[in-house]
């Protein structure tokens, strides 16, 4: 059920045609590269569905699915008696997706059994990808002398259900189409791109035999839903083409693409001396996909602020800085990095500590704070509109729960000034861009 690939739910009905006592199901979830030719199992689980209905599971990845799952699920108690039936319901796009599975193409096995795990009742295969394309802008170029053409890029909803449309009419016949495709990958530090691929396709050969090139035919046969293509050449003149509701997050992505900023590049052409019909390109950025509810909370997860307000009572004349971070996992709470600062020494050399300068060249945005020794009575300080989502966090912090500490003390004894603890949660982040709402669409 569902109209997309992003928001479809899979509805099992099971009936049994006699009594079965028991029943045990083996999960084995791969990773799949090179479309299938190479398929690595890198978790598996044992299951008894029986007990997990009588007590839901202490294993956390088990728990993880089982919450979801058994809410909008209807399950009967072993054993099941002959004409007993159960109704499963589930919507991978609502599930999580633990932090320790990679972002690839990936097969999903269940195989379960009875009497003893040595007979099977039924089994089932997923094949998925967790990496979607998101779109940022899309340019459309065409030959006016050949072609008439209007494009369309949705954005009005979610990053997941972002659409693309095409509207064609061919002004001239055409008697022959080569179809050139490149990805580039774009650096995250500066403005250059590197090819990953091209590809050119004599597109009149391609539709006969569609199976001839796989890499395409992955994009194409998305793209056969919904819309009115080139099926024959030539094209002949006053014919209608359209593109309606092209998905890009509905696209198998190669698991040789990586996460990162792109620009793909389509690029039709004619004749012998390749006169250009239509060159399209879509920018973006290949992102993890996220459960929806976590995506329709990024606003406000990424718009948090922080804002301090103070005033010394009396003079301080030299001031430490003791940072420590904090990984936590359950109740146990494990110190990853501690850092002892003389701030005084600090703000007259701010490059003699590259991790503290990461912070408290944020904090100086919108912030009064303070810039010399000593500090002096009544002097006032602020710290306004402080974004923890913009600040740039160092490679080595784990994805994880956190307390991140910050205590100021004066004096040889170290005489406590502030103290001031942040509790919270590393999460992957998408970039800004994609996360603001945007105009409907830009037409060419």
């Amino acid at each position: 059920m569902g109209r997309h690939p992003t928001n479809v739910t899979y509805l099992a009905y099971l009936e049994a045609m006699r009594e079965i006592r028991d029943i045990k199901t083996y999960f084995t979830y791969s990773v799949r590269l090179f479309n299938g030719t190479i398929q690595n199992p890198i978790l598996s689980r044992w299951v008894d569905p029986c007990e997990l209905v009588r007590r839901p599971p202490v294993d956390r990845i088990i728990r993880m699915y089982y919450d979801p799952i058994i809410k909008n699920s209807r399950i009967k108690r072993c054993p099941f008696k002959r004409g007993e039936s159960m109704l499963l319901n589930i919507t991978p796009s609502i599930l999580p997706i633990p932090k320790f599975i990679p972002e690839t193409d990936f097969y999903l096995e269940a195989k379960t059994y009875t009497r003893m795990r040595t007979k099977v009742i039924f089994e089932s295969r997923v094949f998925g990808s967790l990496i979607i394309p998101v779109l940022s802008k899309m340019d459309c170029k065409f030959n006016k002398r050949i072609i008439n053409m209007t494009c369309t890029l949705d954005q009005s909803s979610s990053i997941t259900n972002q659409s693309v449309s095409m509207d064609m009419l061919v002004i001239r016949e055409v008697k022959d189409v080569k179809l050139t495709f490149e990805y580039h990958v774009l650096s995250e530090s500066s403005d250059t791109t590197n090819r990953i691929f091209q590809r050119t396709v004599d597109f009149c050969s391609y539709i006969k035999r569609p199976s001839s090139d796989r890499l395409m035919k992955v994009v194409f046969d998305h793209m056969k839903r919904n819309s009115r293509f080139i099926s024959k050449c030539p094209v002949a003149k006053n014919e209608k083409l359209y593109l309606h509701d092209i998905r890009p997050a509905a696209i198998r992505i190669p698991g040789f693409l990586p996460e990162s900023s792109f620009v793909f590049k389509t690029i039709y052409q004619t004749a012998v001396l390749l006169v250009p019909i239509v060159d399209v390109r879509y920018h973006g950025k290949l992102v993890r996909f996220e459960n929806s509810e976590l995506e329709d909370q990024l606003n406000t997860i990424t718009n948090q602020s922080i804002s301090f307000e103070l005033k010394v009572l009396r003079e301080v004349k030299e001031l430490k800085l003791v940072a420590a971070y904090y990984v936590v996992s359950g109740d146990s709470m494990n110190r990853l990095v501690q850092r002892t600062v003389d701030f005084c020494s600090y703000v007259k050399r701010p490059n003699n500590d590259r991790l503290v300068k990461v912070f408290f060249d944020h904090v100086k945005h919108n912030s009064r704070f303070i810039s010399k020794c000593p500090v002096a009575k009544d002097e006032c300080f602020y710290i306004h509109g402080i974004r923890p989502a913009d600040i740039r966090i160092p490679g080595f912090i784990p994805e994880s729960s956190f307390i991140f500490d910050n205590n100021y003390h004066s004096g040889t004894l170290l005489e406590p000034i502030a103290e001031i603890r942040y509790y919270g949660k590393f999460i992957r982040f998408m970039n800004k861009d994609l996360e603001r709402s945007q105009p409907k669409g830009s037409r060419n």
